[in-house]
């Protein structure tokens, strides 16, 4: 493996899966609404994740207009956030070791595709905010995670900065950013041929 001079971090899939408690957020508010005639599943959600929330909300949706459709799906994410807060997930086995041992070699960080206050929860709910130097997602910057890659490198002075991630379109934004992707492999996701696999997120102290 390369030296690397900073880390960055996905969330779904790859620091935790929060799919059971976000399907309950968009079943409460498509019930309200009567948006749909059944009941959303964890599956429909993971094959949305890590795409910005606007189009996770076309997918998902695609009857109703993109205004509308906007609208409700800022709603959820609202829904989202307060029920993560209230009964949040466990983290993946190990991602509070691991970040406390990495966090001692590197600066790290977190970049997502999520909606403005999601990275602040996983933090707060996992206990891990001490360990991260700086995260965000397109509410904060108005950019996708590809651009926010670049962005924090420029900001940060990372030369040689590394992203972990589950999905195929993690890569592409690292292919896009001229960064390293580590494809996290107990994630939602696949990879087609990044630098390094994991099978388990400890196993980042094993190759870095």
């Amino acid at each position: 493996m390369k030296t690397y001079d900073g880390l960055i971090f996905d969330v779904d899939g790859t620091l935790w899966d929060s799919t059971p408690v976000v399907v309950n957020a968009f079943n409460e508010v498509v019930i309200e609404k009567g948006i749909l005639n059944h009941k959303l599943t964890t599956d429909d959600l993971k094959r949305t994740f890590g795409k910005p929330i606007r189009e996770i909300g076309l997918i998902l949706f695609p009857h109703i207009p993109p205004e509308e459709n906007w609208t409700i799906v800022q709603e959820i994410a609202e829904r989202e956030n307060k029920l993560l807060t209230r009964t949040p997930p466990e983290p993946y086995p190990g991602i509070p070791e691991v970040f406390a041992k990495l966090s001692a070699r590197y600066p790290l960080f977190i970049i997502s595709n999520c909606q403005a206050g999601y990275i602040d929860t996983f933090l707060s709910a996992t206990n891990t905010r001490q360990y991260i130097t700086a995260y965000c997602c397109p509410d904060d910057t108005g950019m996708l995670k590809a651009d926010n890659i670049a962005l924090f490198a420029q900001k940060y002075h990372l030369q040689h900065p590394v992203y972990i991630g589950d999905t195929e379109m993690d890569e592409q934004a690292c292919e896009k950013a001229e960064t390293d992707f580590i494809y996290a492999a107990y994630g939602f996701g696949t990879a087609s041929h990044p630098t390094a696999v994991i099978h388990s997120p400890k196993d980042l102290l094993q190759i870095l």
